[in-house]
């Protein structure tokens, strides 16, 4: 829904920037079960496709216009390739260059701290002065931790908070 709801925003104000999200399909306790929830006959596998599927439908569908790059990497590995600056070819079969900075990031993924911060980490390397940082599920009283993050952000100095409605929304000041 974010992928479609950028992309949505994208157009609306014209703005041509290419999208990119990635996602390994990875989910919690593929690694351990291989079932779903202890379910009879559901297999992570199996439901690692159908969400993989999902997205591609629903992508294509509401931002066929303008498709976002979707690359099937976890985000330390996506980082890595973009600051290599890799010719990777995303889900939908088109080839594209990573690399160069960043004026936008939504960070969205696992919500343990250890993550958060890393996929924090990556996006202040290459977020440009005066891009923009949005962090899912950070609004005031959420027990993620990505509050953590949040509130080592805030004491930083180098971001401004641009809007808090209810997730944190910032504006790069400075570099490091």
């Amino acid at each position: 829904m974010s992928t479609n709801l950028i992309s949505y925003f994208k157009l609306k104000k014209n703005v041509k920037n290419k999208l990119f999200c990635s996602d390994a399909w990875n989910f919690e306790g593929a690694e351990k079960k291989d079932f779903l929830g202890g379910h009879p006959y559901l297999k992570h596998s199996d439901y690692k496709e159908f969400v993989r599927e999902s997205f591609i439908r629903n992508v294509k569908f509401f931002s066929g216009q303008d498709l976002p790059y979707a690359i099937e990497l976890f985000s330390d590995d996506f980082f890595a390739e973009w600051i290599h600056g890799s010719q990777l070819t995303d889900i939908f079969g088109r080839s594209i260059q990573l690399g160069g900075s960043i004026s936008f990031a939504f960070i969205d993924g696992n919500h343990q701290y250890d993550f958060v911060r890393r996929d924090f980490y990556n996006v202040d390397r290459l977020l440009e002065v005066g891009g923009f940082l949005l962090f899912d599920d950070s609004a005031d009283g959420t027990q993620w931790e990505v509050k953590q993050v949040i509130t080592e952000v805030l004491e930083s100095e180098r971001y401004e908070l641009v809007k808090k409605n209810p997730n944190y929304f910032f504006k790069k000041l400075k570099h490091l």
